[in-house]
């Protein structure tokens, strides 16, 4: 195969003008898109471990040393280069030094799509920047600053690689002998490398295809013996890593899919199917869509010719359905279908010789131009304004999905206490705190395996409950978004409030003595938050806990830049919540059904106090002796909340009530399904016979017929607003 000529590729040049005009609008495209905060705490414990590398003269860490709960050493994970780069980076230049790396290493795939594409004389063609850009936005999660962005570099050079021997030349044979060297330092830095090997295998196969079917794509025999030679020894240097052995068989059996490892995948978002739910924040589909459509048309057009090239038709087509599978994967697809793409668009002006028209031509940058400039704002305009799990572009610090502030508060006043903490506060923790604290449970996972399960489940009173006796704590925090661990420890007796801030919570337990007036503090820096979404969390609790002067304080704040947005109903959501909390605080049920009502399907936490409200009104009317009112506000909150056993109690009372009122006797037929409503309690409350025990006997009774009601007074059950919060 030769390389193209500059006589070849005259004809369809295009101003060296347009080459930087494009290179510039992909260039701001990437720096703003990816202007993101320190998300994924990941990075923490990473960077943990880096330090135990150094200080310890070990490449192997011991993962049971980090949390006081029981931890393995079953799970092999090879991380120590990356690990220990992250930790020098951030050790040296802190902050500014990982996100400089993080901007590094996203246009080292810039700059190698731009080399290539130099030598294939097409710089200035503007359909190679448009391909460039929607392959790096389609490498969304490689932009995560952690050992996962190292194998999207070397993902990237090693296609990159590829396709400098593709295009042959005296000393192609010498690049084949990057492949070892790629893969060797690619299988100390992370357990994807395999996925590497996938692209060796493709693209091996596919050159073998083209000695048969493709004679005018073969590789030269000299290359293809060094190629031969190179596969091999990649294969070898895989044992090249502190564990030996004993590492690829460990993996090759952790990444098989049975049910243990199904079931673990399951709990990590990382690995869940791309296209399985809407992401808002990026979309997935249309970015690969587009380079799908690209890359089937310049296979169509070669197809025509009778000139594919099988190593780049075999590839896309096994890292396309890659792609597919799980989030984690997806970035590997980038540098895949970039630089054949780039290839068959430049290689003997395939793509041009289709264009017969100087016309087209002629138009093909503008119109090239206007897709991509529409594309790139449409992709910023959304990175600054829709939050990706509370964070939006534009931030250089750290996200409110670590715990900072709440690090701090727990450094400061309960050194060396017993802490537990959500799955997602782990890492920030273990970073801040270890040694002088140790965590309960952190974002590893993996050490976690033989008992995660219990965390995972523990989404109930009942289940929490038993958690926190086998592991007891002195502290426990999480993130705001826990909705079911907030709503426990905030009306359980054994815990009360001691801190929250722009990133979660803080409870301690009742025995413990708060620092300051024995009051819970506030951090500052919830005002700080951009992320609407991220303060509307905080605004709920600090209603929820009745914390007044807090929420006024947000909602004056998001009030007033709902206003100069022109946005009336985020304004009126705001007075709202407001005003229809604090209204159910002082009892008002009916206008806090009237202000809260309308918010019940999309504001998590105040769908509760509908229903308490609900709840409360039918037995103020049955105090009254209104039946049939009591009723309706009953069934209201039956339809909220159908299968819950408090709501199915309920309506069975409120029915049987009305039944049996004198003045009412005409809608006894209508009513006869109280007995099922009394049926579904008792299905329902199973499990809590003891707390319920009374309730449990009169619905038996009543189903059995053995309960003459006369003038019987009987109550509602209106539980707490712990059990309607979960």
């Amino acid at each position: 195969m030769t390389a193209i000529s500059k006589k070849d590729n005259s004809e369809f040049q295009f101003h060296w003008i347009w080459g930087i005009i494009f290179a510039i609008i992909t260039i701001i495209t990437v720096a703003l898109r990816f202007s993101l905060p320190v998300r994924d705490g990941d990075i923490w414990w990473h960077m943990l471990y880096g330090k135990y590398f150094l200080e310890n003269h070990t490449l192997i860490a011991d993962h049971t040393i980090f949390s006081w709960t029981p931890a393995t050493n079953d799970t092999i994970y090879c991380t120590w280069l990356p690990d220990i780069i992250l930790y020098l980076i951030h050790n040296s230049f802190g902050l500014p030094g990982l996100f400089v790396f993080r901007y590094l290493c996203l246009f080292l795939f810039v700059l190698a799509c731009f080399l290539y594409a130099r030598k294939l004389h097409g710089v200035s063609h503007p359909l190679v920047w448009f391909i460039v850009l929607i392959s790096i936005l389609m490498a969304y999660t490689a932009v995560f600053i952690k050992p996962e962005i190292m194998s999207f570099v070397l993902m990237t050079l090693l296609v990159w690689n590829w396709w400098n021997i593709r295009l042959g030349g005296e000393k192609a044979h010498y690049y084949c002998y990057f492949f070892p060297l790629i893969m060797l330092i690619w299988v100390n830095s992370h357990g994807v490398f395999f996925f590497g090997y996938i692209f060796i295998i493709t693209a091996t196969i596919g050159e073998i295809a083209n000695t048969w079917f493709s004679f005018g794509n073969v590789l030269s025999k000299k290359i293809r013996k060094h190629l031969w030679i190179s596969v091999c020894i990649s294969f070898v240097v895989v044992v090249c890593n502190p564990y030996g052995w004993h590492y690829p068989y460990k993996l090759f059996f952790d990444l098989m899919p049975t049910q243990e490892n199904l079931n673990y995948n399951r709990k990590i978002t990382a690995y869940a199917a791309t296209f399985a739910y809407k992401i808002s924040y990026h979309n997935f589909a249309l970015f690969v869509n587009i380079a799908i459509g690209l890359i089937l048309l310049l296979f169509g057009i070669r197809f025509k010719q009778k000139r594919i090239e099988w190593s780049s038709l075999l590839s896309i087509m096994v890292f396309t359905l890659i792609y597919s599978q799980a989030l984690r994967v997806t970035y590997f697809l980038a540098p895949v279908i970039c630089f054949p793409a780039i290839y068959m668009l430049l290689e003997n002006n395939s793509f041009s010789l289709v264009i017969k028209e100087k016309r087209i031509k002629l138009w093909l940058p503008y119109i090239v131009m206007i897709i991509t400039l529409f594309l790139s704002i449409n992709v910023i305009y959304r990175a600054f304004t829709i939050a990706e799990d509370y964070v939006l572009a534009g931030d250089f610090s750290i996200s409110g999905n670590n715990p900072v502030d709440e690090a701090e508060y727990i450094e400061k006043y309960f050194p060396k206490a017993h802490i537990g903490n959500s799955y997602n506060f782990g890492a920030y923790l273990l970073w801040r705190l270890w040694p002088a604290n140790k965590v309960f449970f952190d974002s590893r996972h993996f050490p976690y395996k033989n008992w995660s399960d219990e965390y995972f489940a523990s989404r109930s009173t009942k289940g929490l409950d038993l958690l926190l006796k086998k592991y007891p704590c002195d502290v426990w925090t999480f993130d705001h978004a826990e909705l079911a661990l907030s709503s426990y420890f905030r009306y359980s007796p054994k815990w009360k409030l001691a801190f929250y801030g722009r990133n979660g919570q803080v409870f301690i337990r009742k025995g413990l003595k708060l620092p300051e007036r024995d009051h819970y503090r506030v951090s500052k820096n919830i005002f700080k938050l951009r992320s609407h979404f991220a303060l509307l969390r905080i605004y709920l609790f600090a209603l929820t806990i009745n914390d007044w002067e807090t929420a006024e304080l947000i909602s004056k704040k998001e009030i007033n830049r709902f206003k100069n947005e022109n946005k009336p109903h985020k304004v009126k959501l705001y007075r709202d919540l407001f005003a229809g909390i604090k209204a159910f605080s002082e009892k008002k049920f009916e206008v806090a059904v009237t202000r809260l009502g309308k918010y019940n399907t999309f504001v998590k936490g105040v769908g509760g106090y509908i229903v308490m409200s609900y709840l409360h009104l039918s037995q103020q009317s049955l105090n009254e002796d209104k039946r049939d009112i009591a009723f309706q506000y009953a069934d209201m909150a039956a339809k909220l909340l159908p299968n819950t056993f408090y709501t199915q109690y309920n309506l069975g009372v409120t029915k049987l009530l009305l039944q049996n009122d004198d003045h009412l006797g005409k809608k006894s037929f209508e009513l006869e399904s109280y007995k099922n409503n009394f049926k579904n309690f008792l299905v329902l409350v199973n499990g809590n016979d003891a707390l319920f025990a009374e309730e449990i006997d009169f619905a038996k009774g009543i189903i059995d017929d053995n309960i003459q009601m006369g003038k019987k007074k009987l109550n509602l059950l209106i539980p707490s607003l712990t059990t309607l919060t979960e």
